[in-house]
């Protein structure tokens, strides 16, 4: 005997329980466009992705460099790709720009946000472009200040004993210290301490210049006695690597005016600075045009 057993589709098919439906989102996306030229620094430009339904998987959307000469991880970071996650209807990133020392000039970056290689959602591709102007400003910022090494007379301040210490930058070659200065004597002013703003563009490269510390006038030296002196020379250019402080120790007496004493050389070659104490070692080093001269326009 055989015996059928029917059963009703109704029983056993789960077809219709789900509450999902199938749907085509569209993506669309908000980026920088095309943003107006802007001189070299860190800085970011929002991009945001939006999907117009969530979906039960998550949806990728690429990011490509299409042109320019920048480099990703260098000049710029920006991820490859960016997911919108299962349930979720948006997601953001950036296009970060990166200040770096190398001599570079104007360079571009073009992206495209979205490709066909986006599944379950259809997108329309955008692009943004960039220009990144090479930063020039020529000037480097100095600052001279001095103390007693080992040494207090009855409690007045170094000021009061040495009137002016001055520093000047002079041509090779030179023989006094009043000769030439590339400062233009903003740092034998009488003041303390002393402070003066060097333009690059006075030297020429691969010229060797001086770096002379001396007193001009006001030491007296009956009361004081010949003491070490300790002078700091700080020096800065702005965002360059060209920036440090450094501690010259040593007798200073008031009948070095004529001569001074060349302590430090300094040295212009190609865009780079160079600061060399009397034992040839390198205390200072770097681009000296970096100056941020205009803000890009960032949109979200």
């Amino acid at each position: 005997m055989l015996v059928f057993l029917i059963s009703s589709c109704d029983d056993e098919d789960f077809t219709g329980a789900s509450n999902v439906v199938p749907t085509s989102p569209t993506i669309s996306i908000t980026s920088p466009g095309d943003v107006p030229a802007f001189v070299e620094q860190d800085t970011s430009f929002a991009v945001v992705i939006t999907m117009s339904e969530p979906q039960v998987v998550d949806v990728a959307v690429h990011l490509t460099q299409i042109g320019g000469d920048m480099s990703n991880g260098t000049d710029f970071s920006m991820p490859g790709r960016v997911i919108i996650p299962k349930g979720e209807t948006s997601i953001s990133t950036t296009i970060d720009f990166l200040f770096d020392e190398e001599a570079e000039q104007t360079e571009t970056l073009e992206v495209q946000i979205g490709d066909d290689r986006t599944a379950n959602a259809s997108i329309t591709p955008t692009t943004s472009s960039f220009t990144v102007l090479p930063i020039k400003s020529t000037s480097v910022d100095f600052t001279l200040s001095w103390e007693f090494a080992d040494f207090e007379y009855n409690g007045e301040d170094i000021c009061d004993l040495i009137g002016d210490l001055d520093l000047t930058i002079q041509n090779p070659g030179d023989v006094n210290m009043y000769d030439t200065d590339l400062l233009g004597y903003q740092m034998a002013s009488l003041s303390c301490p002393e402070s003066g703003t060097l333009d690059v563009t006075t030297m020429v490269a691969g010229e060797v210049y001086e770096v002379w510390v001396a007193i001009y006038s006001g030491f007296d030296a009956g009361e004081a006695g010949p003491q070490a002196i300790n002078v700091t020379i700080d020096f800065a250019r702005g965002n360059s690597e060209f920036h440090g402080s450094v501690v010259i120790s040593d007798v200073f007496m008031s009948d070095m005016a004529a001569a001074g004493g060349i302590f430090y050389t300094l040295e212009l070659s190609g865009d780079t600075l160079t600061l060399v104490d009397s034992d040839g070692n390198t205390v200072g080093e770097g681009r000296v045009d970096y100056e941020t001269q205009l803000k890009p326009v960032s949109k979200p």
